[in-house]
Formats: structure tokens, C-alpha cells, sequence
């Protein structure tokens, strides 16, 4: 018995959400939440940048965050 095409097709991924239900997916997140970051990075790298974060008593965001704003600074 052969194989139709029919019967190879996967089902899609249905109907799209309506407007109203999509309406708010774009909105800027407020101002002082956090969102997650993944980075890849080498995993001395990484015990170098947490030790160093808890050295300082921070975490590791507030460390990159003040990086990224010394960076701006002086790299335009």
C-alpha cells in the first residue's frame, strides 16, 4: 500500500489568535521589571564574573548592568 501526501502532511498550526487577543503582546515591559538574558559563555568566565559579583555583595545582573553602562560611556 502506498503512502499518499495526505497522509505525510503534519497538521498545521490552526487558525491565528483574533486582533483582541494579540493586542497587548507588543507593550514595552514597565519600567523596573527584569526580563531573563541566556548567554553562552565559558563556564570560567562565568565563576569569574559571579565571584567577582559577590566580592562586590551584588548579583550578577547588577554587575552587568553597571558594565553595560560603563561601556556605553566610553565606547559611545
Amino acid at each position: 500500500m502506498a503512502v499518499t501526501l495526505k497522509q505525510l502532511k503534519r497538521p498545521g498550526k490552526g487558525t491565528p489568535p483574533s486582533p483582541v487577543e494579540t493586542s497587548n503582546n507588543l507593550l514595552k515591559v514597565q519600567k523596573g521589571s527584569t526580563v531573563p538574558l541566556q548567554l553562552n559563555i565559558d563556564p570560567d568566565i562565568k565563576r569569574e564574573i559571579r565571584v567577582y559579583a559577590a566580592e562586590r555583595d551584588m548579583d550578577m545582573s547588577a554587575l552587568l548592568v553597571a558594565a553595560w553602562q560603563y561601556y556605553k560611556e566610553n565606547h559611545g
